[in-house]
């Protein structure tokens, strides 16, 4: 009996493409986009069938209003490539461009950090939008002044802080004014820099073309030159990893470090060991310990395994250790003396008020604390999650890099990047909180490195894993960078200008003539997370500057006070459903 003739051999010249193994293996890569798009869709009719007034957390809502379309999207993408017709020619393209993105990889990580920060001034408007990437760039506005705090009036600031963000996001004390992040300030000093040349907006689009390279150099260590390409592109092909290199959150600061930290660990040796510690103990101040100490994990307990590995370990800790204690302990000593001064204040003006300061409660069905036994609320949540992850990344990452692990099970290289990432998800299964705002997963995003290293190892087992099934994956992550992609982008941006016209309209030309003599007062009633619009400087240098307000009648009483607390005249502007506006003009003298 003759052989069967190879895909390149049929005679109608189209790759059908699948070797024994080819079409079971093309089922288990489609079925996570098939299960993410019917649950995408099936959050959107749930959502579509409330009150229009009403909304669910942010969470909730990001998922049920922008995630479905992309979701089909790529199961569309994911089905005609592993499963129509593709001429062979196509294929050939797709290997050629993964080879150049292997050989080029510095030009590349170049252009993809010129281009997100393009991204970021036009498409995220280079404004942190939640309140965690504003704290964020807080202070690193602080850090770029060379001061450790900012400085508001002490009389302001009870106006300009809402307090539903303090102590989480920013910390104030009414004793002196000085002011900061409520969080650790790794990202902060990574940012600053960037900060102080007015182009705060640049730090994550560098960050993100830093990681590119670091992946490359990890790829090419564990798995040879010829993986690299794969990995770069299924990196880029992840609209996640461009929503947030354009952003302020610290996710790519996370990812980066982790990334240079297991870099170090790949070889052991005393030099390296030290190194990966003074980057464990940034990594643990960039925003909270947890994110890094997951991922760490299996790599310190892989060290502690073998006692020649264990002068490596003390090493590391010994580095890691003072920087981020130091870090810590500074953090921890100047949030309890703002707030001890804060309540000062407020039990001399009025002694039966709460000693403590004010925070968010949970609903009493559900744990109080950060961690807990997974309860169903939480179960939906990381569900949800999961869907987010999938519909977030290259079409059929998360599928290929269970394989990549599977199939490279035996280096135990592998093995821990794989503990790494799956370590991440199963121990934010007891953190109690949502995430909240943020594209994709954005608790797992620290760890997002591991999936194209994992996936690149596919590439590196021809003989397990179907070439012409890799090839059509390839091709699939090129459709989702030239059609996925654009999309986020338009949702994202939509998204930022629905925030920012929740806010009083000011003409530019008056900020530019009376700068922080024009206030406005931003009405937290109403709106969609419209106090989170409430935010200024933390030196006052720039105006507007934004109060808290309520209604137009207490807006007038409260814009009196200012005026009165800075002498000046009031001159009202504007007022509507959102907030008002005002200018205060100097002071009249009476004849």
């Amino acid at each position: 009996m003759a052989a069967s003739a190879t895909p390149s051999q049929r005679p109608d010249g189209l790759s059908r493409g699948f070797t024994t193994a080819g079409p079971a293996l093309s089922l288990t890569l489609l079925a996570p986009a098939l299960v993410a798009a019917i649950a995408t869709g099936l959050v959107a009719w749930n959502y579509a069938q409330r009150p229009p007034e009403t909304r669910w957390s942010i969470f909730w809502h990001l998922s049920a209003a922008y995630d479905f379309t992309p979701a089909a999207l790529q199961l569309w993408i994911l089905a005609i490539c592993l499963f129509a017709p593709v001429p062979p020619r196509l294929s050939t393209v797709v290997g050629k461009a993964v080879g150049w993105l292997g050989r080029r990889v510095g030009f590349v990580a170049l252009c993809s950090a010129l281009l997100l920060s393009i991204l970021s001034l036009t498409v995220h408007r280079a404004y942190p939008l939640s309140m965690d990437e504003h704290a964020a760039g807080f202070q690193a506005e602080i850090f770029a002044a060379g001061r450790l705090v900012g400085q508001w009036p002490p009389l302001l600031v009870n106006g300009l802080l809402d307090p539903a963000h303090e102590p989480d996001f920013i910390i104030a004390s009414r004793a002196t004014g000085e002011v900061f992040s409520g969080y650790s300030p790794g990202h902060a000093l990574l940012m600053a820099p960037f900060a102080a040349i007015g182009v705060g907006w640049a730090c994550n689009p560098v960050l993100s073309g830093l990681s590119l390279m670091v992946l490359a150099r990890i790829v090419s260590r564990c798995l040879g030159e010829a993986c690299v390409g794969w990995a770069v592109l299924f990196w880029l092909a992840s609209p996640v990893t461009t929503a947030y290199g354009i952003s302020f959150y610290s996710m790519p600061s996370h990812a980066l470090l982790n990334m240079v930290f297991a870099l170090l660990l790949l070889l052991p040796m005393p030099e390296r060991a030290a190194l990966a510690g003074l980057t464990s103990g940034l990594a643990m101040s960039l925003h909270n310990p947890f994110c890094h100490a997951v991922f760490a994990a299996p790599w310190i307990a892989w060290l502690a395994g073998r006692r020649s590995r264990l002068p490596a370990l003390f090493l590391l800790i010994a580095c890691c250790a003072p920087v981020y204690l130091g870090l810590a302990w500074t953090w921890h000593a100047m949030e309890q003396r703002a707030i001890n001064e804060s309540l000062e204040v407020k039990r001399r003006l009025n002694p039966s008020l709460a000693t403590e300061m004010p925070t968010s409660s949970p609903p009493a069905d559900e744990p109080g604390g950060a961690f807990a036994f997974p309860t169903p609320t939480m179960v939906r949540q990381r569900a949800l999650a999961l869907v987010k992850m999938i519909s977030w990344e290259s079409p059929g990452l998360l599928a290929m890099a269970a394989w990549g692990a599977w199939l490279g099970w035996s280096d135990h290289r592998l093995r821990l990047f794989a503990a790494s990432a799956a370590g991440t998800f199963v121990a934010y299964l007891f953190v109690t909180f949502d995430q909240g705002h943020g594209w994709g997963y954005r608790y797992f995003q620290s760890a997002f490195g591991c999936l194209p290293i994992l996936a690149a190892a596919c590439a590196a087992q021809p003989a397990k894993f179907d070439p012409e099934v890799l090839r059509r994956l390839g091709l699939a992550a090129a459709a989702g960078l030239l059609l996925a992609l654009p999309l986020r982008l338009f949702q994202i941006r939509e998204f930022i200008d629905e925030h920012l016209a929740q806010q009083p309209p000011i003409d530019a030309r008056l900020i530019e003539r009376w700068g922080t003599r024009v206030i406005t007062f931003i009405h937290r009633n109403g709106g969609y997370y419209r106090s989170d619009l409430i935010r200024n400087d933390p030196f006052l240098r720039r105006g507007p500057l934004r109060f808290v307000g309520d209604d137009a009648e207490s807006d007038a009483i409260r814009a009196k006070s200012v005026a009165d607390m800075l002498n000046s005249d009031l001159v009202p502007i504007s007022s509507d459903e959102r907030g008002s506006v005002w200018v205060l003009t100097p002071k009249k003298v009476s004849p």
